[in-house]
């Protein structure tokens, strides 16, 4: 989390008292809660930059599946989300093995910056390799 939201107080919050998010950053139980895709998602604006909610609008936006379910470590995970993006079903999500084998099957990808965006340090992109010329003779045998 940034500093700034480390800094804010429930009443400091407008939707504090009935907000419905299950992942709430001001609760006690944030790290152990469980978000399926579906439900609301926190509007504190102090935690818009936050990567768990930058995960949480985009699985909301692009996956489909909403029997699995999500927990802040996951979503702070995630790099990159498709349609077919699964999380664990709920009676997984309590066995920490099972949490990490999915992080870890997830963070291999390029990670994200501050801003939510591909680090461009991390994309792992090969320049190309030199161009050869084909002679005539070449090019004859293999086709072109």
């Amino acid at each position: 989390m940034n500093q700034q939201s480390s800094m804010i107080k429930p009443e400091q919050c407008p939707g504090y008292e009935g907000c419905k998010a299950p992942i709430c950053p001001l609760s006690n139980t944030f790290q152990k809660a469980t978000w399926f895709n579906g439900e609301s998602i926190c509007q504190a604006r102090a935690y818009r930059r936050e990567r768990w909610r930058i995960s949480q609008r985009r699985i909301e936006r692009n996956a489909k599946d909403r029997e699995t379910c999500f927990t802040v470590a996951m979503l702070s995970a995630v790099r990159q989300v498709r349609g077919g993006m699964v999380g664990l079903p709920p009676e997984d999500v309590i066995d920490t093995e099972r949490v990490k084998a999915w992080i870890r099957q997830r963070s291999g990808c390029a990670s994200l910056n501050e801003k939510g965006s591909e680090s461009a340090i991390n994309k792992n992109l090969k320049p190309p390799g030199p161009m050869v010329k084909a002679s005539q003779k070449e090019l004859f045998l293999i086709g072109g």
